[in-house]
């Protein structure tokens, strides 16, 4: 078994802490925000139900795929080990 441990200081985990809180707070005001908009958009571009499900889950599917390429350009250009 190998048993990795790490000395993190306390400020740096808060910190993260607080950042991965604060995208967590800002996607869902993101989703209150679409829901809220949905009756205006459905009636100025004709949307079906279908429509506006999909336009409504898109940010669900784009907050991911947001995540996955920021975790590699935070790989190729974070800090280095060693």
């Amino acid at each position: 078994q190998v048993l990795l441990t790490f000395k993190i200081r306390s400020s740096f985990l808060y910190r993260c802490i607080m950042t991965a809180a604060l995208g967590s707070l800002l996607l869902g005001y993101d989703i209150g925000i679409i829901s809220g908009a949905i009756i205006p958009i459905r009636d100025q571009l004709g949307l079906s139900h279908t429509q506006i499900e999909i336009m409504t889950s898109s940010l669900l599917f784009t907050s991911v795929i947001g995540s996955i390429i920021a975790g590699a350009v935070a790989d190729m250009i974070g800090r280095r080990k060693g």
